[in-house]
């Protein structure tokens, strides 16, 4: 990270620069390496720096096939170490939260890519979903945006994460299934309503699970249920403010699919017969 005023001008200058592509984009092993000195300004407390042109140049260059299979590999590894996705893991109310968060956004785009150029394994995408299973459990720092350091967002990237996961080649039912778990555990620690569309985020998700047949909105239905009635054992505004995000979950499900047109007269009856959809 910058450690003055002057490096930090002198960082921000470097990376517009390559966003622009008014300078080449390195090659070979000096990508790898420029690559690094770009994911250390995701610990900026800056929000332009870490936001608008680290990530903005990291996502590009994976994005645009800057990088050949065996470096996005290596970048992967290096994403999901305790440098970065488990970075200083179960702090609160720390900076160290922007590195993790911004790790999940790096992970999502070498999936994406994978998508395009199929590098991954299938014990890769295994290691991968475990880590970010792992960091999901351990997050405690589920701030939205946050004054002085601008977007955090740890619930809405991880989410962005497991979405490439929900409807990759190599998802399926169980997977599918504990991505809905992770999800469920945010809305019990979230320590009030989400404000910043974590709702959202998270029903991207959820809706590539069932449009790519890893589950069926039966199932889907099954788990929303099952989830509202461990929240009727909780005490009352342990229920209410629990129970706000979790409607607004489904909801966001249930609207994404009816906007587009994509619900089946039977799959829209599952839904409008949920507690946690109907109640207000």
């Amino acid at each position: 990270m910058p450690s003055s005023t002057s490096s930090t001008i002198e960082t921000k200058e470097w990376l517009q620069q390559l966003l622009n592509e008014d300078i080449p984009t390195p090659e070979g092993d000096e990508l790898l390496n420029a690559s690094k000195r770009v994911l250390q300004c995701f610990h900026a407390t800056d929000a332009e720096l870490r936001d608008n042109l680290a990530y903005s140049l990291i996502a590009k260059w994976i994005t645009s096939s800057k990088f050949t299979s065996d470096q996005l590999l290596l970048l992967l590894d290096h994403a999901l170490s305790s440098e970065m996705l488990l970075y200083r893991i179960g702090e609160s109310n720390t900076s160290s939260v922007l590195m993790r968060s911004f790790s999940s956004l790096v992970i999502a785009s070498i999936l994406y890519q994978d998508q395009q150029e199929k590098f991954l394994s299938e014990d890769t995408y295994t290691r991968v979903f475990n880590t970010l299973i792992t960091y999901t459990e351990q997050e405690q720092d589920l701030r939205g945006y946050i004054a002085e350091y601008g977007w955090a967002h740890s619930v809405a990237h991880v989410s962005d994460a497991f979405d490439e996961l929900a409807y990759h080649r190599f998802s399926s039912y169980d997977v599918c299934e504990r991505i809905w778990q992770a999800f469920y555990q945010f809305i019990l620690r979230a320590d009030g309503v989400f404000g910043y569309e974590e709702d959202e985020r998270m029903a991207v998700a959820l809706r590539s699970m069932i449009t790519h047949e890893h589950v069926s909105v039966a199932q889907f239905c099954a788990w929303v249920e099952a989830a509202s009635e461990q929240l009727d054992q909780q005490d009352y505004m342990e229920r209410y403010v629990k129970g706000i995000n979790l409607k607004h979950v489904v909801r966001s499900v249930y609207l994404g699919f009816k906007l587009n047109g994509q619900l089946r007269e039977e799959d829209e009856g599952l839904f409008t017969a949920l507690k946690a959809l109907r109640q207000k």
